[in-house]
């Protein structure tokens, strides 16, 4: 085994994979090289890669304590290894846990009190590895052990977490239903020609009103602000916070002290500009931008005279939320206030990458004399997010006031544009220049590349965890259920190395079982449901880990079909899943009936060849007449004379059907995406496109206040809610 292949295996990166077609695909040396530079290392040869992994090894012996231990909540004792010189096992050992809840254990042993687990020689040094029993009635959460032995002190993180996360049946009783919404779709009479956290709230009091569970919602990461034209929501600058576009800046407190602003709002002009928006066809992000940054900015203004130089309450109510964000959001707002200030100076500069060297590094002289010398910009910044986290916090309350057992569900996308602030203030665990994306498949046959910089699982175990816990808690902060997006990313992902396309990447291990504890703790600790989005290939043993774990599997009706083409019953969709007819990559059940996806393919030519549209194109006609003998054999649907060639029509009573078979089944949470509570043809977005198809850019056709008055959406609702009451 060469130097290259076993540093690689060390450090997760898997020799092979099984492609879809059932052949193992073997990643080359060039490949595995390619992404251990883009790891940190300098691997020009075999020899190169010998003596890191000697490096390695010698440090993980030296540290003494790993950085972070995951203890099971369930275990009867708990136990932790640890190393140390063979010249240290004659002097005592002084070990001192601290609790999250401030409680203390402490105790001195001796090395002959221990049992000795392995020895070790790593570069002319003897180590010892020995286990220690800790406390086994620990609480659930995050503590820290000191251990000291002679003059050498060690530090490291607990993390005791449960098995299972927040379960739907500690939710409600009862099979629920909700609706699922892109937020910037939605259409008002108020908003700004895109829709905002008052739309959101108005949405939340409607469906409640319906008997909904819960409001499905795309991610709500925030993007660049100064880059209003960077539109999908799952290529985010950060997984922690909140897209400020978002701000209804008609409902912020300081309008209130502004009169200038008032005025503003109300003038002609101003109402002109917002009706234009409101008109247009599609989503002009910039122009809404345009129109509600000047807006804040004037509101900051107001809020620091009135507010932070008096030291008033609501000062008091944002430097809380300041410290309790504490360096995360300082290092967003910092990144974001650098990234307006040298786009401002050269358009053509989008993001950390492009900037002067010196920038490029978070901790430089010249960033903090930056950060000093914009430190009103810097807080600008943070007042929005404030803002944004103020209005999503008053929804979820106003979900829970009206009776939704879930409230609102939230989108954590699978990772961050490598442009972007995260990526730019953890540099150290993000592997930079690399990609994550899929191999090859049937309908992707050079694989594909989302744009994302995957995080060094080696180096996000030497941080706790710290970033992957930012991200669940800031999510969950405000959600009742939280969807986790391309799950099977918590086993392995598919990274493409730099300079290679998707078909060169390899497969690396991930610690499904460490990030699933964590997960489990942040659900009980938010009382949040995890749904975990596992579409596609299922790496093997994963559907049971993530069962044992409580994690929602996510059905969509598509796919929940047999070899043959013929569907599930209804009866066989699991209790703990969440059902749907579709995502936001996929067709409305309408555009799907009429093949209106494969059209769009077509005219975009994304398939790889003519052979496989004609098979897709004939496959559909298969895949409608097994649907439909599966809502006859229901008692749904009686399929007389319903036309499944190449053009047929999707009618309502046809449509209610197919969700009433999923509102039917078992499974815990069925969401109705709103596209298809609106009867919609078109689908938000076409994966492997950007500017070709109009992506996150398309409003609903009519008006939330009349969003439930439709003929067809009260027909729909009505037969969900026969299949699934609230009481």
């Amino acid at each position: 085994m060469s130097a290259i292949l076993q540093l690689a295996e060390f450090l997760g990166i898997q020799s092979s994979y099984h492609d879809i077609w059932g052949n193992e695909v073997f990643a080359t040396d060039q490949t595995r090289a390619a992404l251990l530079n883009a790891m940190g290392f300098d691997i020009q040869s075999d020899s190169d890669a010998s003596t890191a992994l000697d490096q390695l090894q010698l440090e993980q012996w030296q540290q003494g304590l790993e950085p972070v231990y995951i203890i099971a909540a369930e275990a009867q004792t708990g136990q932790i290894e640890f190393s140390v010189p063979s010249s240290l096992t004659s002097e005592k050992i002084h070990w001192l846990l601290s609790e999250e809840t401030g409680k203390l254990h402490q105790k001195q042993i001796n090395f002959a009190q221990l049992q000795q687990v392995s020895e070790q020689n790593v570069a002319e040094q003897t180590f010892k590895k020995y286990r220690l029993d800790i406390p086994n009635n620990l609480t659930l959460g995050y503590h820290m052990l000191d251990l000291r032995i002679g003059e050498q002190k060690y530090l490291s993180t607990l993390i005791v977490a449960p098995r299972t996360c927040y379960g739907p049946e500690q939710a409600s009783a009862n099979k629920m239903w909700g609706v699922a919404a892109q937020l910037y779709s939605l259409k008002s009479a108020r908003n700004f020609g895109m829709g905002d956290f008052s739309d959101l709230a108005k949405l939340t009091q409607l469906a409640s009103e319906q008997g909904a569970a819960s409001i499905g919602l795309n991610p709500l990461h925030p993007l660049f602000p100064a880059n209003p034209a960077h539109i999908s929501p799952y290529s985010p600058t950060s997984r922690s916070f909140l897209n400020t576009l978002y701000i209804d800046v008609t409902a912020v407190a300081e309008l209130n002290d502004n009169a200038e602003i008032r005025a503003q709002l109300e003038s002609t002009d101003f109402k002109q500009q917002v009706a234009e928006l409101q008109q247009k066809e599609l989503i002009d992000y910039v122009g809404v931008a345009n129109l509600k940054r000047p807006v804040l900015e004037s509101l900051y203004q107001t809020f620091v005279e009135k507010h932070l130089n008096t030291q008033s309450r609501r000062a008091q109510l944002f430097n809380d939320f300041c410290d309790e964000m504490a360096e995360s959001l300082k290092s967003l707002c910092l990144y974001d206030a650098l990234y307006e200030h040298f786009h401002t100076q050269d358009n053509n500069v989008y993001g950390w990458k492009q900037w002067p060297q010196a920038y490029q590094n978070p901790n430089s002289a010249e960033v903090h004399a930056f950060a000093e010398t914009h430190k009103d910009r810097v807080s600008f910044f943070k007042y929005c997010q404030w803002l944004a986290d103020q209005q999503l916090g008053a929804v979820a309350k106003l979900a829970k006031q009206k009776g939704m057992p879930i409230g609102l569900y939230l989108d954590l996308a699978v990772g961050c544009d490598g442009s972007g602030a995260e990526v730019w203030a953890e540099q150290d665990i993000f592997v930079s220049g690399a990609g994550v994306g899929c191999p090859p498949d049937l309908l992707n046959q050079l694989g594909q590349d989302w744009g994302l910089t995957p995080i060094n699982p080696f180096a996000l175990r030497q941080k706790a965890f710290r970033p992957f816990v930012e991200a669940l808690r800031n999510n969950m902060r405000h959600a009742g259920a939280l969807r986790i997006d391309h799950v099977f990313g918590l086993m392995r992902q598919y990274w493409i190395a730099p300079g290679q396309d998707a078909r060169s990447g390899a497969y690396v291990k991930f610690p499904l079982d460490d990030l699933l504890r964590i997960i489990a703790l942040e659900s009980r600790r938010c009382n949040c449901v995890v749904i975990g989005e596992d579409l596609g290939t299922t790496p093997a043993g994963f559907g049971d880990i993530a069962s044992q774990a409580k994690m929602l599997s996510y059905k969509v009706l598509y796919f929940e079909n047999h070899a043959d083409a013929s569907y599930i019953t209804a009866a066989d969709y699991p209790q703990h899943c969440m059902v749907t007819v579709s995502t936001h990559d996929l067709p409305t059940i309408k555009g799907w009936w009429e093949g209106n996806d494969l059209k769009w393919r077509t005219e975009l030519d994304l398939y790889p060849n003519e052979e496989m549209r004609i098979k897709e194109k004939d496959g559909r006609v298969v895949e409608r007449t097994e649907l439909l003998k599966t809502l006859a054999q229901a008692g749904l649907f009686e399929a007389t004379d319903v036309d499944v060639t190449d053009s047929p029509s999707m009618t309502d009573e046809l449509a209610i059907a197919i969700q009433s078979f999923l509102a039917s089944t078992p499974g815990a949470l069925f969401m109705i995406p709103l596209e298809d509570l609106l009867g919609l043809k078109e689908q938000v977005n076409i994966p492997g496109t950007t500017w070709q198809h109009p992506n996150w850019l398309r409003k609903t056709p009519v008006e939330l206040d009349v969003l439930f008055k439709q003929s067809y959406s009260e027909k729909l609702v009505a037969a969900v809610k026969n299949n699934r009451p609230n009481k």
